[in-house]
């Protein structure tokens, strides 16, 4: 519940910020004095700093990006793990030869061998959290990349790679216990954020580099935002909403901008 705190439009029943009256033993005087200290402007500002405080106070105090070591030597030892096993078991390399066509084939004609067995040790450590982030979508169980990945983890069950992951069990539990119970969509958006710009380019630091992956915070991207709508209705009398605009991003990631565009009302 503290955790939920920051993320949730709606504030739990256990905890309540409540006004102080003047210490007047006048029932009235202070009952219109508490009145009048929670109704003052920024009132809802206020108790969100005081939630957020809560939070940082109380909430958990291991973060998400202090499990980026343990998950990268992890991703560390998997990937040593599924060569030795591709160089001893003709059935799995069978498997993966079939796999990494099939990522050639949908994602890039140039992706090489180490680059999917990067991205099955990634899958093998991430799968647990987008399911717990996404329990209620079918978008894994029609996405090609996603049927073509599964295929291949089932190739590799029985060769003790879960046991490396066991060690997050309490780090998966922690990413449940925050998804869980989230009241709209911006606060699953700000977890999701939370674990790319925290998470994500900690545990896998070489990928985030060789890819050029970064993070964009929200404030900025809004700014582009809204300088690309002024710049649309200047120069051009239009605006990004208008009949016949196709907007393009080509590097989404997270989607944040997307996103962003959707929510800004414009």
């Amino acid at each position: 519940i503290i955790n939920q705190l920051e993320l949730n439009n709606n504030p739990p029943p256990q905890i309540n910020i409540i006004g102080v009256g003047n210490g007047s033993s006048d029932t009235e005087t202070v009952g219109t004095q508490l009145k009048l200290n929670l109704n003052f402007p920024g009132i809802e500002e206020w108790k969100q700093a005081i939630y957020a405080k809560i939070v940082l106070k109380c909430g958990e105090r291991r973060y998400w990006e202090d499990w980026a070591k343990d998950v990268a030597d992890i991703a560390n030892r998997h990937t040593t793990r599924i060569k030795g096993i591709l160089k001893t078991d003709s059935k799995v390399k069978e498997q993966f030869d079939k796999f990494v066509d099939s990522l050639q084939k949908i994602i890039n004609p140039s992706l090489q061998e180490d680059d999917a067995i990067e991205m099955l040790s990634q899958h093998l450590i991430t799968k647990p959290i987008f399911e717990a982030l996404f329990a209620d979508y079918e978008f894994t169980k029609s996405n090609p990349v996603s049927i073509a990945m599964q295929k291949m983890i089932s190739a590799l069950e029985g060769q003790g790679l879960a046991k490396e992951t066991q060690k997050l069990e309490r780090f998966y539990e922690s990413v449940k216990l925050r998804a869980s119970g989230i009241d709209n969509i911006q606060g699953k958006q700000k977890i999701v954020i939370e674990l790319y710009d925290k998470f994500f380019k900690l545990a896998f630091p070489k990928m985030a580099e060789r890819l050029g992956i970064v993070y964009t915070p929200i404030e900025i991207v809004d700014f582009i935002v809204h300088s690309a709508e002024a710049a649309l209705r200047q120069e051009f009398g239009i605006s990004l909403t208008d009949e016949n605009v196709h907007i393009l991003e080509p590097f989404t990631g997270t989607g944040t901008f997307i996103v962003r565009l959707l929510q800004s009302r414009l």
